[in-house]
């Protein structure tokens, strides 16, 4: 633990110290990781203001911790979608490891339900996408195995698996789908849609104009003309 490699030495009252030096320290921390150890070490501090060893929070002192804003994903658009579908062909993937109550129904565009009609059936197995020898494939080989491949023969830039819930995510926003509705089929909370899956599709600056300017056309059409605008 970073914290306590650098300050483990010292006990606790004596942080109340060193807020310079935890400064410092802070900014050696690398980016993808410091919130969260800040965020730790501050609940140590805190844990020493209540246990009055501390008469201040010196991690709180050292300056704000501000959490590292999530990069934009990209979503696939359709027609990488039916790209890399051509290339991974009919796979499985391993066996669904929820419970039954977390299960839920999820609507499917008609686009989606023709893809899976599209999909040959076996009769040995009842998995949607199974492998060769009708089981699930194990999600920690098949990237590598099947995944990286299929973006690279597909022309398609590096992604990760999980781009396209992401990309389904946004496409039912774009699509105007609620907040709530996409978090009841997405099974996640609200904040979590907000930080995490509320990305833009792609396109979406445009549609927006759009809808603004159709906005403020209606808005001027309902709004009477100044008599004197008219002479």
């Amino acid at each position: 633990m970073r914290p306590k490699a650098a300050f483990g030495d010292l006990d606790v009252r004596d942080l109340e110290t060193r807020v310079l030096e935890i400064t410092r320290w802070r900014a050696t921390l690398p980016e993808g990781s410091a919130y969260g150890i800040v965020s730790a070490f501050g609940q140590v501090c805190q844990a020493g203001v209540r246990w009055r060893r501390m008469s201040t929070n010196s991690v709180r002192e050292s300056g704000p911790n501000r959490q590292r804003r999530r990069p934009e994903m990209t979503p696939f658009t359709l027609a990488e979608i039916d790209q890399l579908a051509a290339e991974l062909g009919p796979e499985g993937l391993k066996p669904y490891g929820k419970t039954d109550f977390s299960r839920r129904r999820v609507p499917l565009s008609g686009r989606a339900l023709r893809a899976l009609d599209d999909l040959p059936r076996r009769l040995d197995t009842r998995i949607v996408f199974p492998t060769s020898a009708g089981g699930h494939h194990d999600l920690d080989n098949w990237p590598r195995r099947e995944w990286k491949p299929a973006l690279e023969a597909a022309g398609i830039d590096k992604r990760r698996i999980y781009d396209l819930p992401h990309t389904g995510i946004t496409n039912w926003f774009a699509a105007g789908l609620s907040v709530f509705e996409v978090s009841r089929y997405a099974g996640t909370s609200l904040a979590m849609i907000s930080s995490v899956y509320g990305h833009l599709a792609v396109g979406h600056e445009a549609s927006a104009r759009a809808r603004l300017d159709a906005f403020a056309d209606v808005c001027a059409a309902g709004v009477p003309q100044d008599a004197d605008a008219s002479d």
